[in-house]
C-alpha cells in the first residue's frame, strides 16, 4: 500500500495528496455504485423479458384451448354424433364442408408452443396431428358421398319413364323411388368401402375428444396455478 502511495505521489505531483485520496475514494465508490446499478437495471429487465414470455405462453395456451374447443363443439353439432349412433360396418352418408386453414393458431404458434410444459405440448401437437388425419378422413368421405349421390341419381333417371307412367296410375310410386335411390346408395356405399372408413373415422373422433378433454382440463390447472 506504501508503494502505492509513493506512485500517486509521484505521478500527480501537483495535487496535493489528500485531494488526490479523496478523488480516488471518490472515483471507486461511484464506480461500484454505478456497477450496482447496472447490475439491477440488467436483472429488471431479465424480469421483464421473462414475465412477457410468460404472458406470451399463457395467451397462447388460451387460444391453442379456444381454437380445440370451438373446432371440436361444431364438429360434435354437426358431424360426430350421427357418426357415433350409427352402426358398426355402416356408412356414414353425410357431408361437412371443411375450409381451407382449419388451424390457423396452431399453425402460427411454433415458438409460443415450445414453450409450454412438454406432456401438455406433446399432448396438443398429437391432437392436432390426429384432427388434421380425421380431415383428410372427411374430405374423402365427402367426395365417395357425393359419388354415391350422383349414382343414386342416374339409377332414378334410367327408371324415369318407366316411373313417369306408373305414377299416373299409383301415387305411392314416389315410395317406390325413394327405395330404390336408398338401395342404391347403400350398394355404392358398399362398393366404396364406406363402412371401414366411417369406423376409422368414429374411433379417431373417440381418440381427439379424449385427448381435448385431457388438454383442457390441464390448462385450466396450469392458468389456475399461475393467477389467469
Amino acid at each position: 500500500m506504501q508503494h502505492f502511495y509513493e506512485w500517486l505521489s509521484s505521478t500527480y505531483t501537483n495535487i496535493p495528496f489528500k485531494e488526490l485520496i479523496s478523488a480516488f475514494i471518490g472515483a471507486v465508490v461511484g464506480g461500484r455504485f454505478t456497477m450496482k446499478a447496472t447490475n439491477q437495471s440488467h436483472t429488471l429487465q431479465q424480469k421483464r423479458e421473462a414475465e412477457s414470455e410468460q404472458e406470451i405462453t399463457k395467451n397462447t395456451i388460451k387460444l391453442i384451448r379456444a381454437e380445440l374447443l370451438t373446432a371440436w363443439q361444431i364438429y360434435s353439432e354437426e358431424f360426430k354424433e350421427e357418426l357415433y349412433s350409427r352402426e358398426d360396418g355402416a356408412p356414414y352418408l353425410a357431408v361437412l364442408p371443411i375450409g381451407d386453414n382449419v388451424f390457423p393458431l396452431y399453425d402460427s404458434s411454433p415458438v409460443g408452443l415450445a414453450k409450454i410444459p412438454s406432456d401438455l405440448s406433446e399432448k396438443i401437437v398429437r391432437a392436432y396431428m390426429r384432427a388434421k388425419g380425421l380431415i383428410k378422413m372427411i374430405e374423402l368421405n365427402n367426395k365417395k358421398y357425393e359419388m354415391v349421390i350422383d349414382h343414386a341419381n342416374k339409377k332414378v333417371q334410367e327408371k324415369a319413364l318407366e316411373y313417369s307412367k306408373e305414377l299416373l296410375e299409383n301415387p305411392n310410386i314416389l315410395k317406390k323411388i325413394e327405395y330404390l335411390h336408398d338401395q342404391e346408395m347403400l350398394i355404392m356405399a358398399k362398393y366404396l368401402n364406406m363402412g371401414p372408413l366411417a369406423d376409422g373415422m368414429k374411433s379417431l373422433s373417440l381418440e381427439i375428444e379424449s385427448l381435448i378433454n385431457s388438454i383442457n382440463s390441464e390448462v385450466e390447472i396450469l392458468l389456475n396455478k399461475s393467477g389467469h
